[in-house]
């Protein structure tokens, strides 16, 4: 991989609660990041990796981390229903569980599959309907990685309130113990705050380019 560069991982919410208008604007945004990407690698001379999964009751990767310039379309998020005829509910654990797989795989250090910095950005409008104590466990365990000690390993929550009729304790102790950090969550609105910033920092460590 890059032992140098950055990877940026988007875990997209693609269950039946995304349909429509939310979908619609992360994609919009997911395609305003990987511009933005490509442009910090190509000013700043340090490979950029761009990686996508969807995540519903399970996890999958619609685009495996790939070095940008290699990338021609990204890929569509798809809301589908279940052989059911039901659109899939949200569930956090497939995401808990994709995330710490990426973060043993290519948390920075010396493995051969390492990155110098690893950005995870959440994109949901829902709330899990998983079990608590689940949930919790599970959140502890990735959060317990000694990648998150280092200043080059982020995960952000890309999400609006919830309504008023959902448990807004969820996203007290949930949210901010994934992000570790009220800095790291913004609303759908901010997305391109949140751009600048990853951006930026990659162009902070790059080389200085004369124009």
């Amino acid at each position: 991989m890059a032992a140098d560069g950055t990877l940026v991982v988007v875990a997209a919410d693609v269950s039946g609660s995304m349909l429509g208008q939310s979908a619609s604007l992360a994609q919009v945004q997911i395609q305003e990041l990987f511009s933005q990407l490509k442009d910090a690698m190509l000013r700043s001379g340090k490979p950029v990796y761009l990686g996508i999964f969807g995540f519903h009751t399970r996890a999958t990767w619609l685009l495996k981390p790939t070095n940008v310039s290699m990338i021609a379309d990204l890929p569509r998020l798809e809301i589908k229903p279940d052989e059911s005829g039901l659109y899939p509910r949200t569930s956090f654990i497939p995401l808990l569980t994709a995330t710490g797989k990426i973060v043993e795989h290519f948390q920075p250090g010396p493995s051969s599959t390492a990155f110098k910095t690893l950005e995870v950005i959440l994109i949901t409008d829902g709330y899990s309907t998983d079990p608590d104590s689940e949930l919790r466990t599970r959140l502890y365990r990735l959060r317990g990685n000694r990648c998150f000690d280092r200043e080059s390993c982020h995960i952000y929550a890309v999400m609006d309130d919830l309504d008023d009729d959902q448990p807004a304790e969820f996203q007290n102790w949930f949210i901010r113990g994934l992000t570790g950090s009220p800095q790291n969550r913004v609303r759908m609105s901010e997305f391109a705050l949140l751009t600048g910033r990853i951006c930026g920092t990659i162009l902070d460590d790059g080389p200085d380019i004369l124009f």
